[in-house]
């Protein structure tokens, strides 16, 4: 009697450690991964909940949001393609990129020529034999590719950075909401692409070497370099937030995180990121000779 009491009693739990196990189990694959497509987008908005949605709420690539909502940041509308050992390329509207460990490549949508700039400093570009002077963009667009938060970066270690986890699943996808930790949503608040953590003291620690080799990155000649998991400082770690990660897993591969971010404080505010995944371990794509020799690899 007493058995078939507890039983039905633990029926009714929510199965929080099964769940939070499942999406760590989900989780290490994606950090093991090869290679995978991703499009990203980050939103945020400072202001209090209004009606019809959410400060920093996002709005379609490179416009804005209805009335009340947030500005899209410019970190939206990236389509990346991830090579282990190979260089990162990346697309943003009508420019192409390719990363590799110690320089950024566009391919200038004007003048259809290649040119490169070393990441951090972002000297004067070095162009192609014959090409024109390299678009001012370029070197703001090295910064913001190096501040790119990557799929496999953000999951790893997954199960140390999450609480309680909820699983739903429907028509053969499962979703988890998983509450971060505070300190990794602090973390990520001052983690790239967010303006309004910068200006309030976050500070990214990007760029650095130890040994010859880029924080973060994997090394090798024609490496793509990985930014470095974000850690966020001064203020930022003083913010008062509340995350939550969601994703979306199909036959234990996760296809889709979305982190929302909520600040409070005197300039409430919501930060969010948003992470399409496809092509895990069958993407491929070869970086044109033009740009490898800008790249220097």
């Amino acid at each position: 009697m007493l058995a078939a009491l507890v039983a039905s009693v633990v029926g009714f739990l929510p199965f929080d450690e099964a769940a939070k196990n499942e999406l760590a189990a989900a989780a290490k694959k994606l950090e093991a991964a090869q290679s995978y497509h991703f499009d990203y987008a980050t939103a945020g908005g400072r202001g209090a909940k209004e009606e019809g949605g959410e400060a920093g709420d996002a709005a379609p690539a490179g416009g804005e949001g209805e009335a009340g909502k947030g500005r899209a940041r410019d970190g939206e509308g990236w389509q990346i393609d991830f090579q282990r050992g190979k260089p990162l390329h990346l697309r943003h509207r009508e420019a192409e990129f390719f990363r590799s460990e110690k320089k950024v490549a566009m391919l200038d949508p004007k003048s259809k020529q290649w040119t490169s700039v070393s990441r951090g400093a972002a000297p004067a570009p070095a162009a192609a034999e014959g090409a024109e002077k390299a678009p001012p963009m370029l070197g703001r667009m090295a910064v913001e590719i190096d501040r790119i938060l990557f799929p496999h970066q953000l999951v790893k270690e997954l199960g140390k950075k999450i609480g309680d986890v909820t699983r739903s699943e429907k028509d053969g996808a499962v979703t988890y909401v998983a509450t971060l930790n505070k300190d990794v949503a602090r973390e990520l608040v001052g983690a790239p692409n967010d303006r309004g953590a910068r200006r309030e003291g976050g500070k990214r620690e990007g760029g650095k070497r130890e040994g010859g080799k880029r924080e973060g990155g994997e090394g090798g000649k024609g490496e793509a370099g990985e930014a470095p998991e974000p850690k966020g400082e001064g203020a930022a770690r003083e913010l008062d937030c509340e995350g939550k990660m969601t994703a979306v897993a199909s036959n234990g591969q996760i296809t889709t995180i979305e982190i929302e971010i909520t600040v409070k404080g005197p300039q409430p505010r919501v930060v969010r990121r948003s992470m399409k995944l496809s092509g895990i371990d069958a993407t491929a794509v070869a970086a044109p000779a033009e740009a490898i020799a800008v790249l220097d690899i």
